[in-house]
């Protein structure tokens, strides 16, 4: 029998502080996905940063990332990257 019991939760250390964030759905990847169609990149960005901080990261903390830590967060966050 396949069995789920719990959803999974990502730990990250981020410039020596530590986080616990949900690992996105199905549902709210394929809506960022939705979103995130036609969208320039100011807007993306915004849509990205609110998508990660609705995972638990808190704001104040993703507005102090620098650009490329902040995309390979996604990256992880998305699977596309370890």
């Amino acid at each position: 029998m396949f069995e789920i019991k719990e959803k999974t939760k990502l730990k990250l250390s981020i410039y020596g502080s530590e986080y616990e964030i949900s690992k996105p759905t199905y549902g709210q990847t394929s809506a960022l996905q939705e979103k995130l169609k036609g969208e320039g990149d100011k807007e993306s960005m915004s849509l990205m940063k609110n998508f990660v901080s609705s995972l638990g990261l808190p704001e104040e903390v993703i507005n102090e990332m620098e650009l490329d830590h902040f995309l390979a967060l996604i990256e992880h966050i998305s699977g596309k990257k370890n």
